[in-house]
């Protein structure tokens, strides 16, 4: 691994913040554990507490097959600096096989005010919740009652790698969505999603979310509903209304999701129609391209006859490919929408366009 010399290099700088990332950053490489053992145990021995720490902590990530680093480790289990001793305690549960002795300690450690311990320990207590998830989940919920961060966010990231054995949490979890900032709300979504397959109490909650005022909150129902679909008729109006989304990315997603629903999407079709007319491009060409998925109807045809008089030439293609999808079971009326246009379009591109959709419909068996 080309990065790994040179942060062992980096170990030796002058400056020490330079050196406690380079430790830091060696614990994200245990492919390369035998050339970086040796230098981070080397680093215990650093004059600075903060490259300590992060060779501490990179230990505990890679440091399981290599002979000495246990009980290089060990010698900090008693340091006068808490964090330290708090660091040791948690590499050492990485190194060696943790039982249900360690799950308070790793409890207190994921709501540390230092990021790189309470990630450390989310990690490990991760791992331990899967294989003890009747000694974990309890003491989990009661830190996520309690709310405060970063332990709220770190609890919630044990709870994802649970899964579904983390389900009688959901109730805990969903009645914090409505105090939580924006990132907290946004971390919920990701969990309830994560651990309720049936839905049951994710899409209430995702459906709440697509109404925040926050684009990034009403994104992250949109992507969580995809989940979902088996059940789309249980938001397939929510969902409708974000086609009118504030944010164009938003707008753009909606379609895209009411597009993958396939019929369950139906009923989203007339407000599809209305996009037509909207004024942004990309919204447009979307919307037509949505539509052409759907089964042939007066109301389509219409709304892909006006996309063809379109001044924009991506949302006449657009709606030619469109035409082309429907036209398979009303070959007729597309085609006459087709050449009716035809003679009025001026883009060479679109010309062949129109021509080849026509020659598809046509003669369907040699489109094949």
């Amino acid at each position: 691994m080309r990065a790994v010399p040179p942060l062992i290099e980096a170990l030796k700088d002058k400056d020490a913040k330079v050196r406690a990332n380079a430790a830091e950053s060696l614990g994200f490489f245990p492919s390369e554990s035998t050339a970086s053992t040796r230098p981070l145990m080397n680093a215990l021995n650093d004059g600075d507490i903060e490259v300590r720490r992060m060779a501490i902590l990179s230990l505990g990530k890679i440091g399981r097959h290599e002979l000495g680093v246990i009980e290089a480790i060990q010698k900090f289990v008693n340091d006068s600096d808490q964090t330290t001793k708090l660091d040791a305690a948690i590499a050492l549960a990485s190194l060696t096989k943790p039982d249900e002795s360690t799950i308070p300690t790793l409890l207190q450690a994921i709501s540390n005010k230092e990021q790189a311990t309470a990630k450390a320990a989310t990690r490990i207590l991760g791992n331990l919740a899967i294989e003890m998830p009747d000694k974990t989940l309890p003491r989990v919920i009661e830190l996520i009652k309690d709310k405060k961060q970063p332990g709220f966010s770190n609890a919630l990231r044990v709870l994802k790698r649970m899964k579904a054995n983390a389900a009688s949490a959901l109730p805990t979890i969903v009645s914090a969505y409505d105090s939580g900032d924006a990132q907290e709300r946004a971390d919920i979504l990701e969990t309830v999603v994560a651990i309720d397959p049936s839905g049951d109490y994710a899409l209430p909650i995702l459906i709440k979310a697509l109404k925040e005022p926050d684009a990034f909150d009403r994104k992250e129902a949109l992507m969580g509903l995809m989940r979902y679909r088996s059940k789309a008729d249980q938001f397939i109006a929510a969902i409708s209304e974000r086609l009118n989304d504030s944010d164009l990315d938003n707008r753009l997603l909606a379609i895209g999701i009411i597009r993958g629903l396939g019929q369950k999407g139906a009923p989203a079709v007339p407000k599809l129609i209305e996009l037509v007319d909207d004024q942004d491009v990309r919204v447009k060409v979307s919307a037509i391209s949505a539509l052409g998925s759907f089964p042939a109807s007066p109301e389509i045809f219409d709304a892909l006859d006006k996309a063809m008089g379109d001044s924009d030439y991506r949302v006449r293609g657009a709606a030619i490919a469109a035409l082309k999808r429907i036209g398979v079971s009303n070959a007729y009326k597309a085609i006459s929408i087709l050449q009716k246009h035809d003679a009025e379009e001026k883009h060479d591109g679109t010309k062949r366009a129109i021509a080849s959709a026509v020659d598809s419909l046509k003669n369907p068996q040699k489109a094949r």
